[in-house]
């Protein structure tokens, strides 16, 4: 699934098991839809947890499976705050080229965007990364209004998704350490129950 700013986009991959990294990625457009018609998405946390539903203007709607729903599920169940790049601080700007130039000369334009915290993701796309088997996933940075990386056990309950709190109720007990200021209690709110993996990271974990 490709989204844009006008169009949502399902596309289909050629997969050859023996090689799929060594192939290009040559997607072949199977449907779309203009983003104005799309009236919402919501999360579906049936038996897999990975579904969702797409319930466009006209009533009608869609449900999809996805082995990475946060990624579908950031830009068009969450709909977070774009920061124009012209509208970015000195500092902010300086990080986001710099995170931008290590992802390689073929990388995208950088995408910001303003967490209610007063952080900022830097995602980057780039499409020399691209597998047949699962398209191209953004890497991405958290950093502080000062254009600071910030370390994982510094992140508010804004900087995560919900799947990302999903794995980090599984993997990094208990909440981020930063929770309680960011949901205005002492001791933090609970995080909802959720899965994970051994060996899975929350984005922008450093290994």
């Amino acid at each position: 699934m490709i989204v844009t700013d006008h169009r949502l986009v399902v596309v289909g991959l050629p997969f050859n098991e023996r090689r799929f990294r060594e192939l290009p990625v040559e997607d072949e457009v199977l449907w779309e839809v203009p983003r104005s018609d799309v009236q919402r998405v919501e999360r579906q946390d049936f038996k897999s947890g990975e579904d969702f539903r797409i319930v466009f203007t006209d009533g009608s709607w869609c449900r999809l499976h996805s082995r990475w729903r946060e990624f579908p599920m950031r830009h068009l169940a969450d709909r977070h705050d774009i920061v124009p790049s012209d509208s970015l601080s000195p500092a902010l700007r300086e990080a986001v080229e710099t995170f931008a130039a290590d992802r390689g000369p073929d990388a995208l334009p950088p995408l910001v965007v303003g967490n209610a915290c007063g952080c900022y993701r830097i995602e980057v796309l780039t499409p020399g990364a691209s597998v047949a088997f699962y398209g191209m996933h953004a890497r991405a940075r958290i950093v502080d209004a000062e254009g600071r990386e910030m370390e994982v056990d510094s992140y508010h309950l804004e900087d995560l998704s919900v799947e990302d709190l999903w794995l980090w109720k599984s993997l990094f007990r208990p909440t981020p350490p930063s929770a309680g200021a960011s949901a205005g209690q002492p001791g933090g709110r609970p995080l909802p129950d959720g899965r994970g993996s051994p060996g899975v990271r929350p984005p922008g974990a450093r290994r």
